[in-house]
């Protein structure tokens, strides 16, 4: 009782580090808080004086994929975490942790620094504080990445070289009061053109594709950005008003890097639209946390596929012996093609003067999803090429000979020559058509 009283006296028995945000997905921002344990002790940096800096001690540490605690010969400077450190280099921890509120190695940046193996924070993340601040000092953390396994969380904690490391320890174990801070966050998901890619995989788009890119979950203020090496004039490039889309206007002769990020605008007077930033940065300007990193292949070629779908089971190379040996003459092969569709797949409208004629007959695979901009699946018909009825500028339909729905001649008519019919009736003439009656399609 009298542990939890000190809590809130602001006269500490044992050194406090709290949670004002706790990041639930990689890309959130979360808060550090240490509150100072010694009345005459000092969370501001004596030695600074008039200098330019954030004048406050750099005293939160961050483990990502931390290595598990020891059981007993604990080095008597780590007493507080118990020798835990960050992951192998072999797991990239540095790529766990965004560079804008670490510090990181510049001769490797992906690995932690020192004998200590954890990071240090960087000016930038310390929250401001007022003037008359002496016992207390904060830091913005985030993470790019989850944790490498359930036994691996993320940690942040306290620099361990004060006298009371011992019983900062002990209020730890017992939950009178908190320090440390193992923290689990959920992946994000990242799709380029309606196809999933991970952690420094491999996209592929095709010369001219243009490609939206979604991340989830949405929602909580989240709000995202992608970044390219040349954006204005790169085989891979960006427009600033479309932040999330893509556009390959050549073919490229090396992988493009290309990172998504979790940004936090800052607002043109100062100051963040996001409540976690509301404290105030040193520098200000837009946040950016990495949230997935990849490549883009920009190639002129199509891959045939044995079924029309994205899985790489059905791409067919040289690899592929089993899929080879199987495709018997006369089989199907796919092409995938990604295309910019308008009005996909419309209803195509019978001749309502024929006796008989249905209202309306609607084309098959009413279950086709596209997006604005890409197909996300594609439609195949096996059907011989005999009669067709025109959907929409770039999607037909193929009739069999002798099926049922395919009504007598004269009673399909392609939406272009209602178009030119509408024209006629205006007085003029249709642009891509000739005049009505004048080599009228049977």
């Amino acid at each position: 009782m009298e542990q939890d009283a000190s809590l809130h006296s602001g006269d500490l028995y044992t050194t406090i580090g709290m949670l004002g945000v706790r990041p639930e997905v990689v890309g959130d921002i979360g808060t550090y808080w240490r509150f100072e344990v010694s009345r005459a002790g000092s969370s501001v940096a004596g030695t600074s004086a008039d200098m330019a800096a954030t004048h406050l001690k750099p005293y939160a540490r961050l483990q990502p994929n931390r290595t598990p605690e020891a059981a007993s010969g604990v080095t008597p400077a780590d007493v507080i975490s118990r020798d835990t450190a960050a992951g192998p280099l072999a797991g990239r921890p540095g790529d766990a942790l965004p560079d804008a509120f670490v510090v990181k190695p510049v001769g490797n940046p992906f690995d932690a620094p020192g004998p200590a193996r954890e990071f240090l924070p960087t000016d930038r993340s310390s929250i401001p504080q007022h003037a008359g601040n002496e016992r207390v000092c904060a830091n913005y953390f985030a993470f790019c990445r989850p944790p490498a396994s359930a036994a691996e969380p993320h940690r942040i904690t306290p620099k361990d070289l004060n006298s009371t490391a011992a019983e900062d320890r002990e209020a730890q174990d017992l939950e009178a009061q908190v320090l440390m801070h193992d923290i689990t966050v959920r992946d994000v998901t990242v799709r380029v053109g309606g196809v999933e890619v991970g952690e420094r995989a491999a996209a592929v788009l095709v010369a001219g594709q243009v490609a939206d890119v979604s991340v989830d979950p949405q929602g909580g203020g989240r709000d995202y950005a992608t970044t390219v090496a040349d954006p204005a004039a790169g085989p891979l490039r960006i427009d600033a008003t479309q932040p999330m889309r893509l556009q390959a206007p050549a073919a490229a002769a090396v992988p493009e890097p290309v990172e998504v990020s979790r940004r936090y605008a800052a607002l043109p007077a100062g100051g963040y639209v996001h409540p976690t930033l509301a404290h105030g940065v040193h520098l200000g300007g837009d946040i950016h946390v990495p949230v997935r990193r990849f490549t883009v292949t920009v190639v002129t070629t199509l891959t045939l596929r044995s079924a029309p779908d994205l899985l790489d089971d059905h791409v067919l190379d040289d690899r592929d012996a089993a899929h080879s040996t199987s495709l018997a003459p006369g089989g199907a092969l796919f092409v995938l093609v990604p295309a910019a569709m308008v009005n996909v797949l419309a209803p195509i409208t019978a001749d309502p003067s024929h006796p008989g004629a249905p209202a309306g007959i609607a084309l098959a695979r009413p279950d086709l999803v596209v997006s604005d901009v890409t197909a996300r699946r594609a439609a195949t018909r096996s059907w011989p090429r005999t009669s067709a009825s025109r959907a929409s500028p770039i999607a037909w339909r193929w009739i069999p000979r002798g099926d049922p729905s395919c009504l007598p001649s004269g009673t399909w008519r392609r939406r272009s020559e209602r178009a030119r019919d509408r024209a006629h009736r205006d007085g003029q003439a249709h642009p891509r058509l000739p005049a009505r009656g004048a080599g009228r399609r049977p």
